[in-house]
């Protein structure tokens, strides 16, 4: 537990660090005036949207599990989940609020741990894994514009870029089909930490989910490329209400490097998104300050549902441990 505290006030020092050494805000300033309150308005309802939407998504992938939760339940739910991820971030894909939403359907809503993790899973790659779509089409984009960066930093990044991409095609193709992935890792390491009933059950509920033939898969694909699309609208808008106007292509390299800073173990992606932003927006010809200004607003307006999850967070924690309380009572009163 200390370990998880001290890397969350590292890496808040750290974001906190690089936001007050990118920001240049005079520039800020003036671009922030321009920005009004029925503009807040707009951001606000289409930073909604995408969170219904990304719930709408996981209570598809629930009920096709077997477990039909109410909207408003699913949505208190994912919300309070995104609230850990972003404030409380501990690795990639925003782990914190993932273990919660687990958790809590087995708690409160007795969904069993196996169908509650296959739904996670499920709904992690499919996020994780468009949004890697995103960052390679504004990367290419941003490397047309500006070429390969020189130095230690064009290797690595391409690098890592292609390595993540074969990965995720591995994945897919193995999903499509039904090659075990649990068998194939047990190769390399000891088969007893890998090949057991529950994982080898897992791994066939999320075969059975990929199958292109399933209406429900393209359904929920269809869904997470609707949730990337409200993101890269939000993003377009936004640079517009900031007095630029973008191309369609243009905004792949601002959604890219948004994902990039999100998948960075950063609490509310504080200087990782100010940094990537200033470099999407230089490969566009816009200037600095408006990129610190972008990157403010849309903090803002999801740190607003970020703290509405935390509320949630604390009733359903106050509600777990009163109802596990209760349990506890009862078993041993018999």
């Amino acid at each position: 537990m200390l370990k998880k505290v001290l890397f969350f006030l590292v890496s808040l020092v750290a974001g906190t660090v690089l936001f007050i050494t990118v920001v240049d805000w005079q520039e800020f300033r003036s671009a922030l005036s321009i920005f009004t309150g029925w503009h807040v308005l707009v951001i606000l309802l289409l930073t909604a949207l995408m969170f219904f939407i990304g719930a709408w998504k996981w209570m598809i992938i629930l009920k096709n599990q077997g477990y039909s939760l109410e909207k408003k339940e699913i949505f208190k739910l994912y919300l309070a989940g995104f609230s850990l991820s972003y404030l409380f971030p501990l690795f990639i894909g925003g782990g914190t609020g993932t273990i919660f939403r687990g958790y809590v359907l087995r708690e409160k809503f007795f969904v069993p741990w196996k169908k509650g993790i296959v739904s996670l899973i499920i709904e992690k790659f499919l996020e994780i894994s468009i949004g890697l779509l995103v960052i390679l089409a504004g990367l290419i984009f941003f490397l047309s514009k500006r070429g390969i960066p020189s130095g230690n930093i064009g290797a690595p990044l391409l690098l890592g870029i292609i390595v993540l991409t074969a990965f995720f095609v591995f994945l897919y193709v193995k999903f499509f089909r039904s090659e075990s992935i649990v068998g194939f890792f047990a190769k390399f390491f000891s088969k007893k930490h890998f090949v057991n009933g529950t994982a080898l059950e897992i791994e066939q509920d999320i075969f059975d989910f990929f199958e292109p033939k399933k209406p429900i898969f393209w359904k929920v694909v269809g869904l997470a490329f609707l949730r990337v699309a409200v993101i890269g609208l939000r993003s377009w808008i936004l640079v517009l209400f900031l007095g630029q106007f973008l191309t369609f292509f243009s905004i792949f390299p601002i959604m890219a490097f948004y994902f990039m800073a999100l998948y960075i173990p950063v609490p509310a992606m504080l200087g990782t998104h100010e940094i990537a932003q200033t470099f999407a927006f230089g490969s566009l010809g816009v200037e600095a300050g408006l990129a610190a200004a972008f990157t403010m607003i849309q903090r803002g307006a999801e740190l607003l549902f970020a703290f509405i999850g935390l509320l949630i967070f604390f009733k359903l924690g106050f509600s777990l441990i009163r109802s596990i309380f209760s349990r506890k009572i009862d078993t041993f009163i018999r």
